[in-house]
């Protein structure tokens, strides 16, 4: 205990609980040294200041099936350290955790809330901190087309659900699938896509579930063939959205085995939101 030239009574008061350490030097000039603990909680403060919870997510917004990182390592305590986690996840399993960090699934689009409060060594909380987790419809994973038709998976890894309903034959021969951009953001049940094969151009309004026939009225014949093409004869090979037009590229083997090539254009591609019966205009690029 410090002696000359403290009096008895500060002597006294520095014997006392303190959250501080002492220190000093005596020389011809008396300099104190006060030097604070590391974790004033390890000395027994029971007053101490509450700690704060700090949520982290990434991504946010997420797709549904996809994994989100959850942290709350940037929670601090203003005079000391986070000692415990507790976390909240609205409607997923689980629906709490302990752990500083972790990863959530959430299989449905919607929002989340995400809660978590922290303790700290001392056994004060803090105040809950709240964020809210957007999850949105998985916006498009996959059409793929194949000698026996066109097929969809929105999983990972990919499970593949046959589109090809009321179709057969050579209808089935597909070289091409797009989906209108104007639709892409929408759930995988009324997208509208687009196909095209031997069996010309189809649309389906309701994400392959059924397709309806949007082939060109007429094809022109500037080679003077003869007998002359028509479009059931044409193999639609390639689909290309272009601004707010949809290119085909189809083409033709004459009887003399010479290949012809078409391209149309429409532009009214992008109307055929939940359409199944509108008229598409096509017209030779």
């Amino acid at each position: 205990m410090p002696t000359t030239p403290f009096s008895a009574d500060l002597a006294a008061k520095l014997a006392e609980p303190t959250a501080w350490r002492f220190d000093s030097i005596i020389g011809e000039v008396f300099t104190p040294r006060f030097v604070c603990c590391s974790s004033p909680n390890s000395l027994g403060l029971t007053d101490g200041k509450e700690p704060t919870a700090i949520i982290e997510l990434s991504p946010n917004p997420a797709y549904a099936g996809e994994t989100v990182n959850y942290a709350g390592t940037l929670s601090y305590d203003p005079d000391g350290s986070i000692t415990a986690y507790a976390w909240l996840f609205e409607s997923h399993t689980p629906s709490s955790g302990t752990a500083s960090s972790g990863t959530l699934n959430y299989g449905t689009a919607g929002i989340y809330t995400i809660q978590l409060i922290v303790t700290d060594g001392t056994t004060k909380q803090s105040l809950p901190a709240r964020v809210e987790l957007v999850v949105n419809p998985v916006e498009f994973a996959g059409f793929v087309a194949s000698s026996s038709g066109v097929y969809y998976s929105d999983t990972t890894p990919p499970v593949w659900t046959a589109k090809n309903t009321g179709l057969s034959g050579d209808d089935l021969i597909v070289y091409d699938v797009k989906i209108n951009p104007s639709t892409q953001i929408l759930a995988a049940g009324v997208k509208v896509v687009w196909r095209c094969g031997r069996g010309g151009i189809q649309v389906s309004v309701d994400g392959g579930a059924t397709w309806v026939e949007k082939n060109p009225a007429s094809v022109s014949n500037t080679w003077s063939d003869s007998p002359a093409p028509t479009v059931a004869d044409l193999t639609f090979r390639e689909l290309l959205f272009t601004g707010n037009r949809l290119f085909a590229m189809s083409t033709w083997q004459n009887a003399s085995s010479a290949w012809r090539s078409w391209l149309f254009y429409t532009d009214d591609a992008m109307d055929m939101r939940g359409d199944t019966a509108g008229t598409v205009t096509w017209s030779e690029a």
